[in-house]
Formats: C-alpha cells, structure tokens, sequence
C-alpha cells in the first residue's frame, strides 16, 4: 500500500512538472534582451510540430521564431537547408505556410519566421 502511494504521489508531480513546463511562460518573451541565450521558448511552441521553434533576441526583446529551410527540388532527396541571408529582404515570408508569421527576419545569416 505505501508503495503505492509513493508511486501515485510520483506520477502526480512528473505530471505536474510536465504541465508547468508546456504552459506559455510570457515573462521570457518580450522582454528586452541583449542575446538569445537570455529568452526561452514557450512550451506551447516546443510542442508543435510544424516548425522547430525557438526563441532568439531580435532587435533587442526576446521572441520566439522558426528556422526557414529550403526543400532540395529532386524529390527523391530527402534534403533541406536553412535558408542563408545577408539582410532582411533575402528572407521572404511567403515561403513560410504558418498563419502566425509576423514577419522575416536575417538573424546570425540565416532566415528566420518571426511568429511571437
């Protein structure tokens, strides 16, 4: 019985961790920051499986953002590469399907989706 109990009261704090980490932490985006390793990606986000999300200082407050990638044309390779970019107007928001896309951003040579 104790055993039990011990077991029961285990699943009830890994479920409740889990919850807590996949709920939105607002507090992390949107504030102002100087490099992306001061932002975090929501949990609502790292959930999804449309994109690889994350979050990264963009003009100096946290957001969260999606890597844009450009499908080799051969079909029968399986390969995609990041889209590169020396300035903003490289990246084009109309290769990115999601709906939430705010705008296109050149961040570290590469093209990132702006979503939050």
């Amino acid at each position: 019985m104790r055993t039990q109990i011990i077991f029961g009261l285990i699943v009830f704090f890994l479920i409740a961790g889990c919850s807590q980490a996949a709920s939105p932490n607002p507090e992390r985006i949107h504030v102002t920051c100087e490099s992306d390793d001061q932002c975090q990606t929501p949990g609502e986000y790292l959930i999804r499986s449309n994109c690889p999300f994350g979050s990264k200082c963009v003009l100096g407050s946290c957001a969260v953002v999606c890597p844009m990638y450009r499908h080799d044309s051969d079909y029968t390779l399986n390969i995609s590469n990041q889209v590169a970019c020396g300035k903003d107007a490289d990246c084009k928001c109309e290769d990115y399907i999601a709906k939430d896309t705010k705008r296109c951003s050149c961040l570290d040579g590469n093209c990132f989706a702006v979503v939050r």
